[in-house]
């Protein structure tokens, strides 16, 4: 009568390899971070020779950088490529910087955006607030910064944008500098243009962006402006200049240019918005 051995149905794990065990067909061990199984009852002879075993599962590569290896070690934000002939670790850039790569044959690495036009930063007023304001954004990398300011509205219906520039410290420029004027037209259905013009500070101690009529409609729309200040660090007299969009609150449109400057030898670093009703 037949027997039939129903242990030996599958293959049966022996862990690590041992040179003193006694291995018959099917037994399956591990060696060099391999897999292997015998075809030929063995007893000392490694799983390498292939007389007695099959490798079943072989490893990868084994990984030759340092860092790679201790990668929970380092630092918070490095990166990790392929350089070409073994992984290689990429240090954390500085605030600010992109991420660029020099092509097919080259590594990645850090850089500055150089791009005609960069986003340094932005708010949104959701509630009525005091004043707005922009600091700490003026730097020696970029030699012009635009400002474009949307749907604004003041706390009471006849009023008009006022703004100050903000010294190195982020206190507010004052004493009786600012030195600049707005020019601009209205324009309704029944009259036509109308060419007017008000000042935007003269020999004062704050700015103001002035329509014709120093009036701004809440209701339709608000004040809109896109102010240039050309390379304002460390230029010891900022100014700026630009153009602004309004409507009166009989429906006429209103628009023009202006242009401010602070007579002081004072460096900024960033410029403060508010409504002529006060600071």
């Amino acid at each position: 009568m037949a027997q039939i051995d129903i242990g030996k149905l599958k293959p049966t794990w022996k862990s690590a390899y041992n040179n003193s065990t006694a291995y018959v067909v099917d037994d399956m061990v591990s060696y060099q971070s391999q897999s292997y199984i015998c075809k030929l009852a063995s007893t000392g002879n490694v799983p390498t020779n292939t007389t007695y075993w099959d490798l079943i599962a072989a490893k990868g590569s084994d990984g030759t950088d340092a860092d790679l290896a201790a990668i929970s070690g380092t630092v918070q934000g490095d990166l990790y490529y392929n350089n070409g002939s073994a992984i290689a670790r990429l240090a954390p850039g500085t605030s600010g910087q992109v991420l660029q790569t020099g092509g097919a044959s080259a590594n990645p690495s850090w850089g500055t955006v150089s791009s005609d036009w960069v986003k340094i930063t932005s708010t949104t007023i959701s509630s009525n607030a005091a004043d707005v304001q922009i600091d700490n954004i003026f730097s020696a990398t970029y030699k012009n910064y635009v400002i474009i300011g949307t749907n604004i509205k003041g706390d009471t219906q006849d009023s008009y944008m006022r703004f100050r520039f903000l010294n190195g410290s982020g206190a507010q420029l004052s004493g009786s500098h600012y030195r600049g004027a707005s020019f601009g037209g209205e324009n309704n259905s029944g009259s036509g243009n109308n060419s007017q013009h008000s000042s935007a500070g003269s020999d004062s101690d704050i700015a103001g962006i002035q329509p014709a009529g120093n009036v701004v409609d809440n209701v339709r729309g608000g004040f809109n402006f896109v102010m240039n200040i050309p390379d304002p660090f460390p230029n010891a007299s900022t100014s700026c200049y630009g153009t602004y969009g309004c409507i009166r609150n009989n429906g006429n449109s209103l628009g023009g240019t202006f242009h401010v400057y602070y007579n002081s030898n004072t460096a900024t670093r960033g410029v403060k918005f508010d409504y002529a009703s006060g600071i």
